[in-house]
Parts: structure tokens; sequence; C-alpha cells
């Protein structure tokens, strides 16, 4: 089976048609597809259409609602928490940062948390959807163990992604990170093309540092960022710390061990402590902290300066963040998006489940392309 090539919004309306036939609304399937296909447009393959079969799974082992009734459970006037019912964690957390833009026009300041959920996916597409707002825009989950904690050799915090989007006159500077060293499918993929990983990512069972990609599967662990040098290796476990902290334990989700496997083969833990994962939506006024648009404008002036800066010889020289991933946004709208032989596979399997469409290998399906049922 060889890749497809697809325009964005085809793709978009195919996973929103696959996501109606397991009973979601045609509201949140729409938005289900949007977050997923952004992970496509941005290359950042692990929050994209792959993770449409995890979904897909959870929901068959009845750990994912695709009909979750979410609602505000608690509330004060610049906070809120949302229950997502088990449901979609993009259908939730995009709820909560669109109430936290809601609460930010009033109060300046604005955070929503968001408890009983599943994966969000992209954390830079929330962000900028207050950036878009002329807000500044802060997005970020737990998810389940995968790293060690310093000194450790137990896996016991998310690989967490965060995402700050901070706008100016035309522009936007958009971090995105996560708190491992590389993430779980970049470390997959090196198991598949035989390949070693550079040091500081992965240990094995016993604590020992490792560069096999296959020791993840045999009891390893990743390590937070910065783990290559001994004397950085606390940053980066400090920084997962906080994230499962404001995301789980402000809200009630699960933390830490407790946060559900993301697979559906894999059992719950033993134990529940909290529920779901748990992500945090924040939305900040731009002029709340100088009159009128001082503060979109020093952005600017901001991004001027770094770009000035000296760029090493043989380099492209100096970016902002979030300039590389727009570009790649951008051409992947105009050229289509690239669907991998495994996650057409994957895709596949889940249309042909559901008595849908299937995409047929190597055919190139265009932006204004609509789904339709199989037939026979």
């Amino acid at each position: 089976m060889a890749q497809l090539r697809i325009g964005y919004k085809a793709l978009q309306d195919y996973l929103t048609y696959l996501l109606g036939q397991l009973g979601t609304s045609y509201s949140d399937a729409q938005v289900v597809a949007e977050v997923l296909v952004e992970g496509e447009l941005c290359e950042q393959y692990e929050y994209g259409v792959r993770l449409l079969d995890s979904f897909y799974l959870l929901c068959q082992a009845q750990r994912l609602d695709p009909v979750a009734e979410m609602e505000v459970t608690y509330q004060m006037p610049s906070t809120a928490t949302i229950n997502a019912r088990g449901g979609f964690g993009p259908v939730a957390a995009k709820k909560a940062m669109q109430l936290a833009m809601e609460k930010a026009r009033t109060t300046g300041v604005a955070w929503v948390a968001v408890t009983n959920s599943n994966p969000f996916g992209l954390a830079t597409y929330y962000a900028q959807l207050a950036a878009e707002q002329g807000m500044l825009g802060f997005a970020m989950s737990n998810s389940a163990p995968v790293l060690a904690p310093y000194n450790s050799t137990q896996r016991m915090l998310g690989a967490n992604p965060i995402a700050i989007a901070m706008p100016g006159q035309g522009k936007t500077v958009v971090v995105e990170l996560n708190t491992a060293s590389m993430s779980t499918m970049q470390v997959q993929t090196k198991v598949e093309s035989n390949q070693r990983l550079p040091e500081g990512v992965l240990h094995d069972a016993m604590g020992q540092p490792t560069v096999d990609p296959s020791t993840l599967s045999r009891g390893g662990a990743m390590l937070p960022f910065g783990s290559s040098l001994k004397e950085t290796a606390y940053m980066g476990y400090s920084l997962a710390c906080i994230v499962d902290l404001l995301c789980a334990v402000l809200g009630g989700a699960s933390f830490g061990p407790y946060v559900p496997p993301i697979v559906a083969y894999m059992p719950l833990p033993p134990q529940e402590n909290g529920h779901g994962f748990g992500h945090l939506l924040g939305a900040v006024r731009m002029d709340g902290f100088q009159s009128g648009n001082q503060s979109v404008g020093a952005v600017n002036s901001w991004c001027n300066t770094i770009h000035a800066a000296k760029g090493i010889q043989g380099t492209s020289g100096v970016s902002i963040p979030g300039e590389s991933l727009a570009a790649t946004r951008v051409r992947n709208q105009k050229e289509g998006v690239v669907l991998a032989e495994e996650t057409l596979r994957q895709l596949n399997r889940m249309a042909g489940e559901l008595g849908a469409r299937l995409l047929e290998e190597g055919e190139e399906v265009g932006a204004g392309s609509e789904p339709l049922q199989r037939k026979g």
C-alpha cells in the first residue's frame, strides 16, 4: 500500500464523515477532524490522523464516549472546570479555550481546566485560537506516563505538550514543546527504520542510558528534555511535574501514573486517582498590561530585533518560534497532505469496518472532493 496525497479540506470532510459514523454530532466531528488535520498540516504526525485510530479503538473498548455531554461543573469569574465525560479531547479543549476567551474579555485573564478527557492533539491549535482573537493563548495537557522522574527507573509522568501563542500586528510568536526529548512516535519510527537514538532520550529498566529505541517496549522509560547533560536533567523533569500538576490536580483529572493509556489494548491503572486526561487552557488580553495596542506593537518590535541577530554562516539564519511551523502549514495547505502508508492502512481499516468509502492508494484527492459511502 502506497502513500496518498489529499487536499486538507477533503481530508477534514472525510474524517468528519467517519466520526459521524460513530454517532458523534456533526459539530463535534468537525472539531476533531480539524484538530487532527492540523497535526498533519504542521507535520506533527503524533497529533495527526494516526490519533484517530487510537480514538476509534478506545471507543470500541468503551473508554471514550463519542457522544459525551460535556458540562461546566465549577466556575468563578475568571476560572472554570469542564467535565469532558470521557469524550473527545479536542472537543473539550476547544470548548475550554472558547470559555477562557469569553471570561478573559471581562476579567482580562482566564483559565479553564478540563477533567475526565482524552488526548487533545496539537496544543498549538488551541493557543492560536486565542491569538487569532488578539489574546495571549496557553494550552497544555498531561498524558499517559512514559517519562521517568529524575533519578528513577519508573514511568511516572507524560511527555506533556505545552503551547503559547503571543499575537503581534500580522505576526504571532508560537512556542511549542513537550517535556520529553523526543516523542514516542519518533522513537517508534527509529525502531521501524532500525536507527539508533541520540544520547539522553531513553534509559532501560535498570536506569542505564541506551540508544536502542526498542528499549521503550521492554520496560525502558523516556527521559525529560535536557537529560543529555546531568546538570540540566532536573529542568525537564521539573517542567513535566508542573504541567502535570496544573493540568490534573487543579481540575481533578488523573495525574502521573494514574493517567489512562492512549492505546486500548493496554490495561487501565490498577487504581484510580482523578479522572482521565487533564488539560489547562488560558487566555490573556494583550491590553491588560498597557493601554491600546502597545503590547501588540512591542511584539513586532521584539520579532524584528531577534530577526536582526547575526546568523551563523551556512545556516538559514535566525527565525522566530512558530515561523517554520507556519511555513510548513501553508505549504501543505497548497500542496495537500501526504498520508503515510501505515496511517492510510489504519484509516482504511476503520472506514471498512464502518462501511465507508476507502481512500485508494496512490490517488490524489483535491480539496473539493466529497467522501462517499462505500457501495455494495
